[in-house]
Order: structure tokens, then C-alpha cells, then sequence
């Protein structure tokens, strides 16, 4: 797979993306509502907040997010499939077992909500898999050592991971997306537009909140 240097820029800008974006938990209002809290609370504890975010641990978070973005864009996508194959393949597999299906008899409106709870039970569920793997498997639980080896939280800790955890989690985002994607396509038949708030699925904005 050739990777053009227009994906490495745009991966690249993935990374600010992680403040910009409204589907990430590091959305800026999010940080500046958590981050007031924080203040208040540093100050009431008599706490250096700077010292933190200047510490060892600290960089360390910001090491691991640049390594596995820059893995995302050379190494990991050789090993993985699109949602959109996997899709595919998955759609095909709901019409071998029933071929006979013609889709939910669902206006617009009745479809909707139904959609937006589809797409963010199934992205919850595999997070939560993925998670109680990670604590309960072996291997696996030796690889997210990395993760709650911090010394210093700050928001960044949340994308401390070993990359071959990044990896994973690659894999496990292709598998929701692709999941969700031939459901839509195999329950309703027809373009559906799920529930959202600035481009989110509006209970995963909720969450995130």
C-alpha cells in the first residue's frame, strides 16, 4: 500500500483535529469546562497545575500520540481493511441468512432514533470489549500496562497506549464503523439520517460531554 504524503498531512492534522473536532472527548469546550474545574481545584489544594503538564509522564503522552499517529499512516493501514469492505463482506453475510428481508417498514422519523441508538450501542459495546480485554487477557493486559503507567493524568493520558494497543484499536474502530454501516444498509435499505449534533452521533456528543 502506498501511502501519499497528502495522507501523511491530513493524519498529521488529525492531531489538532483531537481539540477541533466535536466527536473527540478533547473538543475544546469540553477541555475548557473540565479544565475550569481543574483550575479551581489546583487552586484549592494549593496544587502546581504547570508543573504537571511540564513533567516527564506528561511529554511522554505527547511522545506516544505523535508515535501512533505516525504509525496510523505508514504501518497500520498495510494490515487493516476499510469499514467500507468491511461493510460489505458483513452485508453479505446478513443476506445469505436471510435473503428473503426487505428492509424495516420505517418512515424517516420512526427510523432515526432507532439508527442513533444502533450506531452508538454497537461503538460503546466494542469499546467496552475492548477495554475488559485488555484488563482480563494475558497478553493483552500487558500491553495496557503502558496506558495507567502515568505518573501525571492530564487529558493526553487518555491517547497513552502501546501501539501495538493502537493498533487494536485501529482494528476495533474499523469493526464498529463497519458493523454499523451494513445494519444500516441491511435494516433499512434506504439512506437514513441518525441524530446528531455538530456532525456527532448525538448520544456519543452526549457522552463525550
Amino acid at each position: 500500500m502506498t501511502i501519499s504524503l497528502e495522507n501523511f498531512i491530513q493524519e498529521l492534522g488529525q492531531i489538532p483535529a483531537l481539540v477541533l473536532s466535536p466527536g473527540q472527548r478533547l473538543y475544546w469546550p469540553f477541555l475548557l469546562s473540565s479544565m475550569a474545574v481543574i483550575l479551581v481545584w489546583s487552586k484549592f489544594k494549593g496544587h502546581d497545575l504547570w508543573s504537571d503538564l511540564r513533567s516527564k509522564s506528561s511529554l511522554l503522552d505527547l511522545k506516544l500520540l505523535l508515535l501512533n499517529s505516525l504509525l496510523k499512516v505508514f504501518i497500520f493501514p498495510i494490515f487493516l481493511v476499510s469499514s467500507f469492505q468491511m461493510s460489505v463482506a458483513l452485508l453479505k453475510v446478513w443476506r445469505t441468512f436471510y435473503p428473503s428481508f426487505t428492509g424495516l417498514d420505517f418512515t424517516a422519523t420512526q427510523a432515526a432514533p432507532l439508527a442513533t441508538l444502533i450506531a452508538f450501542v454497537i461503538n460503546d459495546f466494542f469499546r467496552f470489549m475492548h477495554h475488559y480485554l485488555m484488563h482480563k487477557t494475558p497478553f493483552l493486559k500487558v500491553l495496557h500496562r503502558t496506558h495507567h503507567s502515568a505518573l501525571v493524568l492530564t487529558p493526553l493520558t487518555l491517547y497513552r497506549s502501546h501501539p501495538l494497543e493502537a493498533f487494536i484499536a485501529s482494528f476495533r474502530n474499523i469493526a464498529s464503523v463497519g458493523l454499523t454501516l451494513s445494519l444500516y444498509s441491511f435494516l433499512y435499505q434506504k439512506p437514513i439520517m441518525a441524530w446528531d449534533i455538530l456532525g456527532v452521533n448525538l448520544f456519543g456528543f452526549l457522552f463525550n460531554a
